[in-house]
């Protein structure tokens, strides 16, 4: 699949997407890409609840480990 970058006007964009939903059913996906100040926002506050103690980080090993045992966990449940 080959990706299109188009830049619009912000009073058209509303316009070409909704012209461009009508071409869904060719296999076009429209994907709109967050800017820069979006994308920074989320960083600031993910880093925020990282300081804060509300978020942690996990090492590859750890990360891993607990994915292992949730599938366990769901595994084991629907084998009942």
């Amino acid at each position: 699949m080959a990706i299109l970058k188009i830049k619009v006007e912000g009073h058209l964009k509303d316009r070409l997407l909704e012209a461009l939903k009508d071409f869904e059913s060719y296999g076009i996906q429209i994907e709109e890409e967050s800017t820069f100040e979006q994308t920074q926002a989320e960083l600031y506050q993910e880093f925020n609840r990282y300081q804060s103690g509300q978020a942690k980080t996990y090492s590859l090993e750890e990360a891993d480990l607990i994915l292992e045992e949730a599938i366990t966990k769901y595994e084991n449940k629907t084998s009942r």
